[in-house]
């Protein structure tokens, strides 16, 4: 046990859940012999239960401090008087408890005794852990897959625990919800358990037990749960780092920037972040650059170092210096105690493995001084930060030239993209140019702002309903924190969709090396965020799908009914596969009104399909369907359902696929029953580079565009599941 911890005995676990309503056995608590008067608190002859309890003492059976008696008090005094001559020698402050050993009811071949713990997570605070208890936990527990069932303490309610325990095996056995099962309690007894559960959580919280375990829990024969045996620590000395509340205004709308690392050298970060700086919306004398014994370069003022920052302070300072000098500079910039909202920090070497000087730890105590005192400190963005893309006012501070990485810039996007890896960030914004980014953020190694507080910020602009992040790491308890604010903003309609890199022991190791992320428990982080509804991508693919789809259609959840149209068998077949019925629960037909369902028999007749086509969804044209019959359908199609997937397969005569002005006519044409209809428009084209033209005059029209039919339907699926 830490040095830093205390020990909770037994009888301290039993005050913790009597005190909240919850059964414990009668017991009592000796230190060296049982007094007389103690006696008539047992019964003679009455069955007991005899534990050894000392600091750290965690096993009592595998230390030889467990016995089973009658009670008798010269029997008990005995056992009490060798076991403790044997013990105390590891464990000076051993005592004892005599316990009543408590009738259980018992399920013929089944296990009824459970776990419970509360241990606190790093990075999601206080987790309530359940699942099969006892002596064959273990064994139970290989051969089901529902081992165990986590519940973040302030992210989920008593209410949704007790859902989720009675699909665990130990909740359908003591309900009595298995075959030719027996109930041994009720649902009441047991969501006044979790509820009282949760009222133990929140105490513990409070005073800093880090970890309680108790094994196990059983029921007594009236089916009331009891509490036979637990242990715990309690942590002290806990310090919480200290933050800065942050004008958003300064981080998405900056006026003024400075940049400290130029260099005459062409290919040096700092020119690049100036060069693409000066094609910004922002103008050169509003631009400064930190440069010594130079009036001017590039056409922008220079100053010799940042003590005229604090005369004339700017909203946002890039250090695109080499660490030890980063360290210097931000520093004096601290000190000094004023110059800028927001420092970006683009060198490496500063909080990862190849932090050697232990520069990040100097940064972090200087900031938490001066912040415990009230005084001035930036936001610090980084280390190890590429940069950052505003949109409406076309900055681009990434050290990459436009010749390499030509940047869309959308200025009325609505999606946030943030990632803890610079290399993410770029090579989205290179391959998916149709995403509406209108801000972009790599962050590094989140030395200072962290993962919560960029969502927090970021919100701060209604206009973005897409919140995408890319992470490998969250630091101390900033899971919890971020899944607050997720979850706030999802009530609000808005998304928040992320994808988690290193989630092997082999990738938590690469991700420490580059940006210095702390490994998390990728399922536990995984059940948490999704409950919050968090979007959680499995695939690189699914996240971009994700930012595509919401995108376009932020209120794409709120869809009652989807269909696919198509003109290739196999694309139908798939697309039933994934979807079934699920997502058409509120439609079994695909058309309800008559006189639609008349108009579409008479465009099958007119085509020529009549006999070729089934009306059903999937919609199969079949490849004889030209784009009057697609733009027909669609029309008809769209006065009842709210998402139509058009998955074209254009190799057939029928469609005018390499044709640019067909295929931009169609295109507009399906544009405009898209914006008259109201309805979500999703386009597939499953063909190779030829038809390249063709997949792109959808995305000028700001369709969300796959490449296979696979794709939507894997999105659409965990969206609507």
């Amino acid at each position: 046990m830490s040095k830093n911890a205390i020990f909770i005995k037994e009888h301290e676990v039993y005050s913790y859940f009597k005190e909240a309503g919850i059964n414990v056995p009668r017991h009592l608590l000796v230190h060296d012999h049982l007094e007389d008067t103690k006696g008539e608190f047992f019964k003679n002859q009455e069955e007991v239960v005899i534990k050894g309890i000392a600091s750290d003492l965690w096993h009592k059976s595998d230390e030889g401090a467990l016995f089973f008696e009658k009670f008798d008090q010269s029997i008990v005094n005995n056992i009490i008087k060798r076991a403790g001559e044997n013990l105390r020698k590891k464990y000076p402050d051993i005592s004892f408890l005599v316990c009543e050993k408590i009738k259980m009811a018992q399920a013929k071949g089944m296990p009824t005794e459970a776990f419970l713990s509360f241990k606190k997570d790093n990075l999601l605070g206080m987790i309530i852990n359940f699942g099969i208890g006892g002596l064959y936990a273990e064994l139970w527990s290989e051969n089901i897959t529902d081992k165990i069932k986590q519940w973040s303490l302030n992210l989920t309610n008593p209410l949704e625990a007790f859902e989720d325990f009675k699909k665990h095996l130990i909740g359908k056995i003591w309900l009595g919800n298995i075959r030719q099962g027996k109930a041994l309690t009720n649902e009441k007894i047991m969501q006044d358990f979790f509820k009282a559960v949760w009222d133990i959580g929140y105490r513990l919280e409070k005073e800093g037990v880090d970890l309680l375990e108790v094994n196990p829990v059983v029921l007594d024969e009236l089916g009331d749960p009891v509490i036979l045996d637990g242990v715990g620590q309690k942590m002290f000395n806990q310090s919480l780092p200290c933050f800065r509340a942050h004008d958003a205004n300064k981080l998405l709308n900056p006026q003024k920037i400075a940049i400290a690392g130029v260099s005459e050298k062409a290919n040096s970060f700092g020119r690049k972040i100036l060069e693409n700086l000066l094609t910004s919306k922002i103008s050169s004398e509003n631009l400064k650059i930190i440069k010594p014994a130079t009036e001017e370069f590039l056409g922008v003022k220079c100053f010799s170092d940042i003590t005229t920052l604090k005369k004339d302070p700017v909203d946002v300072l890039i250090l695109a210096l080499p660490a030890a000098k980063t360290v210097d500079t931000l520093t004096a910039l601290i000190e000094q105690g004023a110059g800028a909202d927001f420092v970006y920090i683009v060198a490496g070497g500063i909080g990862d493995g190849a932090d050697k000087e232990k520069y990040a730890d100097k940064i972090k105590n200087t900031l938490e001084v001066k912040r415990k005192t009230g005084a001035w400190t930036p936001g610090i963005i980084g280390p190890n930060s590429l940069g950052i893309i505003l949109g409406p006012l076309q900055v681009n501070t990434l050290f990459i030239s436009p010749q390499r990485l030509p940047i869309t810039f959308h200025e009325k996007g609505n999606t946030a993209l943030v990632s803890q890896s610079g290399a993410f960030l770029i090579t989205r914004l290179s391959s998916e140019p149709n995403l509406p980014v209108k801000y972009g953020f790599a962050i590094g190694s989140q030395l200072d702002i962290k993962a919560s507080q960029m969502l927090a910020l970021i919100s701060k602009d209604d206009d973005i309903k897409i919140f995408g992040f890319y992470f490998e790491g969250f630091e101390a308890s900033d899971a919890l924190a971020f899944s607050r604010v997720a979850k706030r903003l999802i009530e609000q309609g808005k998304h928040v969709v992320l994808y988690k890199g290193g989630r092997s022991l082999s990738g938590m190791k690469a991700a420490s090396g580059h940006t210095g992320a702390m490994a998390s428990d990728y399922e536990l982080l995984h059940k948490t965020f999704s409950r919050c509804g968090i979007i959680w991508a499995d695939t690189l693919g699914e996240f971009s799908g994700f930012l595509s789809l919401l995108g376009a259609y932020p209120d794409l959840k709120k869809a009652q009914s989807v269909i696919t149209i198509t003109n290739a068998g196999f694309e139908a077949v798939v697309c039933a596969d994934y979807l079934g019925e699920v997502v058409n629960k509120h439609a079994n037909k695909v058309l309800t009104s008559i006189s639609n369902a008349q108009g579409f028999e008479k465009l099958l007749a007119d085509s020529g399909l009549s006999g070729l086509v089934s009306i059903s969804n999937p919609l199969d044209l079949t490849p004889m369907a030209g784009e009057e019959v697609f733009l027909r359908s669609v029309e008809l199609l769209s006065l009842e359902k709210d998402v139509i997937i058009l998955s074209i397969v254009p190799f057939t005569e029928k469609l005018n696929a390499l044709d640019c002005s067909s295929t931009s006519e169609f295109v507009s044409l399906l544009a405009r029953i898209r914006f008259a209809s109201g309805k979500k428009l999703i386009v597939v084209v499953d063909a190779g580079e030829l038809y390249e033209g063709y997949r792109q005059a959808f995305e000028k029209q700001k369709f969300p565009v796959f490449c296979s039919i696979e794709k939507p339907m894997i999105i659409l699926k965990k969206l609507f599941v």
